[in-house]
């Protein structure tokens, strides 16, 4: 190994230091730009066409992983809530494949603040996104970190994976500029269409022309429940929680959430999203116990109302989901109205009164 005093390691040295200071340079500048979330990301929400793309008044905003995109989708909640309330509503679903609730924070201090704060937050809550070591956390944070958190991401690397993810946080500026230079970063147009005419999430009902989608898709997708029993089921403990911790880092990130509700008088509800019993039965019981737990007890302290249980009727119904942890337009449709009918409605102002 070169020691310091060496000429070539210390210009060695130099250039790394350059390097990672034009890095944060330029992801300054494509901030400022607003082009943050001009991603290639693995199951992209089209944040880019949500920013620009001319929403009015947010009156509800769901935010969770990849369950929450096909299991809430934005015009399915706002259809039924327009009934429920007398008026149009707005709702918008931003869900984030693997999504943990480091990056459901992330996602509503960027792009939920001032004009687009909604009346109601929904978080889709599960075991993994309040597990401190989800192995695919990983994967959101070079997406959704700021740099002030480089020094607190740093500090709670736990292996290479956490590593090169905080490295990436430092290149997103010059790949974020490079997609969107190229035009590679607002694919595909399926999720752009579905954003910036239904408010996002995977299915839409508004008419014929989102059944026919929602067909194309499914059809694209009829081998993924088998491709998932044999490839993820018979493993899901091990790979979904092989060191399974809750109270840590992730906790932290929804109590500044909840603090960031109140302090913009957002309510703020976490769902727990239904699962076929299949998959259910592969988390382990100490896990399940530890998890509801921890729920139970945030309730009490802060107040948020945890709904769980909305989804029971569907949890046994193989033609309910497209694999054993996504659910299919129809019971998407039906979970969407529970979730309206359990009370969501009453917390949206109605025709005549104030906003408090």
């Amino acid at each position: 190994m070169r020691s310091l005093e060496d000429p070539v390691a210390r210009r060695g040295g130099a250039i790394a230091l350059w390097v990672v200071l034009w890095c944060l340079v330029l992801g300054g500048v494509t901030e400022a730009l607003g082009l943050k979330y001009a991603q290639r990301f693995q199951w992209p929400t089209d944040l880019l066409a949500f920013q620009h793309g001319g929403f009015e008044q947010i009156d509800v905003a769901i935010l969770g992983s990849s369950r929450v995109g096909f299991g809430l989708p934005a015009d399915g909640v706002a259809d039924c809530l327009q009934s429920a309330v007398g008026r149009e509503v707005t709702a918008v679903n931003l869900a984030r494949m693997y999504s943990t609730v480091f990056s459901m924070e992330a996602l509503a201090k960027d792009l939920l603040d001032g004009d687009y704060t909604p009346q109601v937050l929904v978080l889709g809550i599960s075991p993994e996104a309040l597990d401190d070591h989800n192995p695919k956390r990983a994967l959101n944070v070079p997406f959704h970190a700021d740099y002030d958190q480089l020094p607190s991401l740093l500090a709670q690397v736990r292996s290479w994976s956490d590593l090169v993810a905080t490295v990436r946080v430092v290149a997103r500026g010059p790949e974020n500029l490079a997609l969107f230079a190229a035009g590679a970063h607002d694919g595909p147009g399926r999720m752009r269409w579905l954003m910036l005419h239904e408010g996002g999430g995977q299915w839409c009902f508004g008419d014929e022309g989102c059944i026919e989608l929602n067909e194309r898709y499914r059809k694209r997708e009829r081998g993924r429940w088998d491709l998932r029993m044999i490839d993820e089921i018979p493993h899901l403990a091990q790979t979904r929680f092989p060191d399974f911790q809750i109270g840590g880092r992730e906790a932290e990130a929804l109590e500044r959430l909840a603090i960031w509700s109140r302090e913009r008088d957002v309510t703020l509800i976490l769902v727990d999203l239904p699962v076929h019993r299949v998959f259910a039965a592969q988390i382990p019981d100490e896990i399940d116990a530890l998890y509801r737990a921890w729920l139970d007890d945030f309730s009490e302290r802060s107040g948020v109302q945890v709904l769980s249980g909305l989804g029971v009727r569907l949890l046994s119904h193989r033609q309910n989901f497209i694999d054993p942890d996504h659910l299919a337009p129809r019971a998407a449709r039906t979970f969407s109205a529970s979730l309206c009918e359990s009370g969501l409605a009453a917390m949206l102002d109605s025709p005549g009164s104030t906003v408090n």
